[in-house]
């Protein structure tokens, strides 16, 4: 058999076929894959005997292929706690054979979804590409009439961020889709791994003026209103309360009241000025420890400088910045003591000494 097609990009004669049936032949053409228009095409059989030549026109009507869309086997990133935003699909490739542009694409949760912690950003993309994230929902969905490659791009900076100070760790699964004017793609999948990151604690609202302490009183607290807070660990483990400034040994101590069942308070350390409480508590139990540390001055002629104090909570593993509070010393002016009333009798006078 010989064969000749006036339009080889539509029917090359490499394909056509001469299949047998029982009493005659059967032609078989395929068209060249996803094209389409006429071609004129001749063929010639012949056997022992005779020749026979057929001529035919081939007409393949266009049909639209959906895009096609790819990533790598495992589509899988990394996001950890506080770290800047991360590309989703950065490897990501569009192939439509039968058009050069798209006009959407869609990219959503389907699995793990937190409303109140993830959300996907857009960068702007070529070819007047905008678009539109739904918090509610989770869905980004792009718009706008662009070339393949410029979609392919504007996908590849769409970014997953968390902004969450204590994140679920459960994986979250996307769908990612495009679409040309007729026919949108099928999904591929990309995977978000989000690692928690464990935070130390805070101290909040210790008073900003200084604690006066008069000289000769009782103890009186630290801070009245020192918040502990947390974003992440529950559990507490040890505060820490030092006179890191102007600390004078032999006058300055720091003692607590009653503590929360399971906290113990230490001895206070006359020689770095340092007073710790230990145990396993939760927020309000160390909030109420904090606020029953006391300072007191044991001198009758108290140093003047003003003192320094620190506060320092720690969680399961991290210490938190220290919150600071000055302590100011109102000298007394004491009254004079008599020390021994003397009496000596001489013949001529008594003589009183004090």
């Amino acid at each position: 058999m010989d064969a000749f097609s006036n339009d080889l990009s539509l029917v090359v004669v490499e394909r056509l076929e001469l299949n047998p049936l029982t009493t005659r032949f059967s032609l078989l053409l395929r068209p060249m894959p996803n094209a389409h228009g006429e071609a004129d095409v001749e063929v010639q059989v012949s056997d022992r005997f005779q020749t026979k030549v057929v001529s035919f026109l081939v007409s393949v009507s266009p049909i639209n292929d959906p895009p096609e869309i790819e990533v790598p086997t495992e589509n899988r990133v990394l996001y950890i706690e506080d770290e800047p935003p991360v590309a989703l699909v950065p490897r990501l490739t569009i192939n439509d054979v039968d058009n050069d542009g798209l006009i959407g694409a869609i990219v959503e949760f389907t699995e793990g979804f937190r409303s109140g912690e993830d959300r996907l950003i857009f960068g702007q993309g070529g070819g007047g590409i905008v678009g539109a994230y739904d918090r509610g929902r989770g869905v980004m969905e792009l718009r706008g009439v662009a070339s393949v490659e410029e979609y392919q791009g504007a996908l590849r900076r769409v970014l997953y961020d968390n902004r969450s100070e204590n994140p679920n760790s459960l994986s979250r699964v996307l769908t990612v889709r495009v679409r040309d004017e007729g026919l949108e793609s099928q999904a591929i999948k990309a995977i978000v791994t989000v690692e928690a990151v464990n935070d130390p604690p805070l101290l909040a609202r210790v008073e900003a003026d200084p604690l006066v302490y008069v000289e000769g009183d009782t103890p009186v607290p630290l801070s009245e209103s020192i918040l502990v807070a947390t974003l992440d660990d529950l559990i507490f483990t040890e505060a820490i309360v030092k006179i890191s400034e102007n600390y004078q040994r032999d006058e300055d101590a720091l003692v607590v009241g009653e503590l929360p069942v399971g906290l113990m308070a230490g001895d206070f350390d006359v020689e770095m000025g340092v007073l710790s409480i230990t145990g396993e508590g939760n927020l309000t139990d160390y909030q109420t420890a904090l606020r029953s540390v006391s300072y007191v001055n044991l001198s009758n002629q108290p140093n003047l400088l003003v003192r320094g104090v620190e506060f320092l909570i720690r969680d399961l593993d991290l210490l938190s910045e220290s919150k600071f509070r000055e302590v100011r010393i109102v000298p007394v002016n004491d009254p004079p003591v008599v020390l021994s009333l003397i009496h000596i009798s001489e013949p001529t006078r008594l003589l009183s000494i004090s």
